[in-house]
């Protein structure tokens, strides 16, 4: 990160880092598992985050998108690291932008729903509302040119899922119960 903006300076980082987790038979993730997917979804994009916070604070000026999930929001019972794992960028995103703010720093955190990706091609399941890469970009850029604190799509899963902390336990799991998935086995 620091070689590339001293060569040249970067104005816009969108951070990704995502494996899903889960178990291939629809079990408990194992602990390499789920160790694995909370390191490279949350420490792997800190890795590329702070030092972009870092030098945009230090020229006053520049935008991070931090890519988290409404897995966030609506915890998947298949997928409890990377769910873990995107809160955290979730809330870490929030209270950084605040503190970003001042300093000339732009930081939007990211919930999208199902983007038709390679990751998510292993996952088996229902996929409700599922785009393609190219549409979730441009939801992204619009929500970005309007700085806005999160960009969540699509916006009828966004709201179920933000509603579904507010539940409770009971409802919050008979409707999380259609989301429920395997992987696919790997090749």
């Amino acid at each position: 990160i620091r070689e590339t903006d001293a060569a040249t300076p970067l104005d816009l980082v969108i951070v990704n880092a995502a494996v899903n987790g889960g178990h291939p038979s629809g079990g408990l993730e194992t602990e390499a598992t789920a160790f694995e997917t909370a390191d490279i979804n949350l420490t792997g994009a800190l890795n590329v985050m702070l030092p972009c916070v870092t030098l945009m604070s230090g020229r006053g000026r520049g935008q991070i998108a931090l890519i988290s999930s409404l897995a966030a929001y609506a915890p998947l019972p298949d997928a409890p690291a990377y769910s873990g794992a995107k809160a955290a960028l979730l809330a870490h995103g929030l209270a950084l932008r605040q503190k970003l703010k001042p300093l000339g720093v732009r930081l939007s955190v990211v919930t999208p729903g199902y983007v038709k990706t390679p990751m998510g091609g292993v996952i088996k399941g229902w996929r409700p509302l599922e785009m393609t890469a190219d549409e979730a970009a441009a939801r992204i850029a619009r929500g970005l040119e309007r700085d806005l604190d999160v960009i969540a799509f699509p916006a009828i899963l966004a709201a179920l899922a933000r509603g579904a902390l507010l539940v409770p336990e009971w409802l919050r799991s008979a409707g999380l119960s259609g989301f429920r998935f395997r992987n696919r086995p790997r090749r």
